[in-house]
């Protein structure tokens, strides 16, 4: 029996005894029945969207355009009683795009991946890529991202509100929707570590996006991006602009393959997408999938770290070690992280066979640096022991504000739900006394000086200091004022310190807790501070900083 329903020069149908799926030629899913209901009937967007009608398809930006598959060929690669799998296939279009979809015999859930490669002879610069599920929103009026639960506006509602910028407005039912008046599609954004699932559902009916494995995603652990909003949308987005991962840059031998993974529908039980996500991450790697693009003997990797100033670490295992950008910007590479246990230990599991670069950075402490542990490690074997590395930061603190976590954890408001409401409620201007439990916010904005008081011990002027500013984000003011974040940094009354930093465009998306990372380090001399007097750093900026941690620090001599 197969579950290749029907096929013509129009359309391919996919059916098993629980649902049954129509693709037009183009690639778009026109018909999804389940429960002999067809879930995809009065499919709504905005009135620009020129995909509004559409569910299950494919596209990427460049240049600022949305771009489809031009579909060359539909591919079906397996078919018998237990499995049908088949692909659409551009290879004509500059970036290739192989979409594959499988459907198994008794299960409601369709399994995708996604292989793309750079069919030009240059590097090619490319936005975003991402899948799209679009869903009747009357029968899926509530969503998740695995950790916030709402229901969504219709972008017909969401319009009737005003506009503070990008699909961000103050609305009559804002409350109804989000944390405040105003509602964004990208308060229910998320990071990829934090849940392996998120989707629509409604009284009878849940669609869910489960993700067995995000290493294909790159970027990571601090890797976040739209999940879900109105018009009964489920985003999946391989990589993208959004939240300070930047332009991608795709090499002339750039191929990708991205998942699998799988859209499930149920009766709306969210216990039941828990089980069905926990079955889907132990069957992986999936046995059933022949591709040689998805490798089925996979690694373990263990180490253990070594710190005596931070107690608790997480370990980064990224591939394509030739790559010199920041983390959040190497969205071409697979990228696996854990952390490290109550001894210092961490092992990797279900590790693909590739070239890798070993990194570490505090989740605790006082420790502020990112760590190359190993630049470059063939990954061809079961199971490889990294021994044990320790860990020297380059500084230790005379003070220091907050913790090392690379985010905003442990700042006022950097615990709320995220909302664009947060970004106005902070203090303009605001004095924080070292020594003092006084209040630090998770961001700054352009309205007022921040300033730090503090003293200095005599026998520090003799020390090497540097006053080290551990950034979670910079993002510009408003989306259309540039690309570029200033900070300004004066000690008693002297800047020591001004540059732009490029715009992460995470503040104004409704981001509390991180955007792009930048660690700051500025030496301070003897001279430049006041003995037995109150020594006052101040910071300014004309958009949006998300702090980290803020440290006065004097260098490390190596037999410490």
């Amino acid at each position: 029996m197969s579950l290749l329903e029907h096929q013509d020069e129009e359309s391919i149908i996919l059916k098993n005894d629980v649902v049954k799926i129509k693709f037009n030629k183009k690639g778009y899913a026109t018909e999804l029945l389940y429960k002999n209901k067809n879930v995809l009937t009065n499919l709504t967007g905005e009135p620009h969207d020129p995909d509004r009608y559409r569910s299950f398809y494919c596209d990427y930006h460049m240049n600022g355009k949305t771009c489809h598959m031009v579909i060359s060929q539909v591919k079906i690669i397996q078919d018998n009683d237990q499995l049908i799998h088949i692909a659409f296939i551009d290879s004509t279009s500059s970036l290739g795009i192989e979409y594959h979809f499988i459907l198994k015999n008794h299960d409601s859930a369709i399994y995708s991946y996604i292989i793309s490669w750079n069919n030009t002879k240059h590097p090619l610069k490319v936005n975003e890529l991402r899948t799209v599920y679009r869903f009747n929103q009357v029968l899926f009026n509530w969503s998740t991202n695995g950790v916030r639960f709402g229901r969504q506006p219709s972008s017909k509602e969401m319009l009737t509100g005003k506009k503070l910028q990008d699909e961000t407005y103050r609305m009559k039912r804002g409350a109804l929707f989000s944390n405040s008046q105003i509602y964004s599609k990208y308060d229910y954004a998320g990071y990829y570590k934090d849940t392996d699932f998120w989707g629509q559902a409604g009284d009878n009916f849940g669609a869910w996006l489960i993700t067995p494995d995000k290493s294909f995603y790159g970027s990571g652990p601090l890797n976040q991006d739209l999940m879900i909003h109105y018009d009964g949308l489920i985003l999946n987005y391989l990589f993208s602009e959004h939240f300070g991962k930047g332009l991608n840059i795709l090499p002339t031998d750039f191929k990708k393959m991205y998942g699998p993974w799988c859209l499930y529908l149920n009766n709306s039980s969210f216990e039941d997408v828990v089980k069905r996500s926990k079955k889907e991450k132990q069957a992986w790697p999936y046995s059933w999938l022949d591709d040689l693009d998805y490798p089925l003997e996979l690694s373990t990797v263990i180490g253990q770290i070594s710190s005596a100033v931070s107690k608790k670490y997480k370990i980064i295992l990224i591939s394509n070690p030739k790559d010199k950008k920041t983390f959040i910007e190497r969205q071409n590479s697979n990228t696996y992280y854990v952390e490290t246990d109550e001894n210092g230990k961490f092992s990797f599991k279900k590790i693909r066979p590739d070239s890798y670069s070993l990194y570490a950075y505090a989740l605790d402490g006082t420790d502020l640096d990112e760590h190359l542990l190993i630049k470059d490690i063939l990954l061809n074997q079961r199971k490889l022991d990294l021994g044990e590395f320790e860990i020297r930061p380059s500084t230790k603190p005379v003070w220091q504000i907050g913790y090392s976590s690379h985010t905003t954890a442990g700042f006022k408001f950097s615990d709320q739900l995220r909302n664009y409401i947060w970004q106005t409620l902070v203090p303009k201007n605001l004095t924080y006394h070292i020594g003092q439990n006084d209040d630090w916010y998770y961001l700054q904005n352009d309205q007022g000086k921040w300033q730090i008081k503090f003293k200095i011990e005599k026998k520090l002027l003799k020390e090497k200091l540097y006053l080290r500013i551990a950034l979670a984000g910079a993002t510009q003011k408003r989306m259309d004022q540039g690309d570029r974040v200033l900070i300004k940094v004066n000690l008693n009354g002297n800047m020591i310190f001004s540059k732009k930093l490029e715009n992460d465009r995470s503040a104004y998306r409704s981001a509390l807790k991180s955007g792009r990372y930048h660690l700051i380090s500025i030496p301070i001399s003897a001279q430049q501070l006041k003995l037995n007097k109150i020594n006052t750093v101040s910071l300014t900026t004309d958009g949006y900083l998300m702090y980290d941690a803020i440290q006065l620090g004097e260098e490390c001599k190596e037999d410490e």
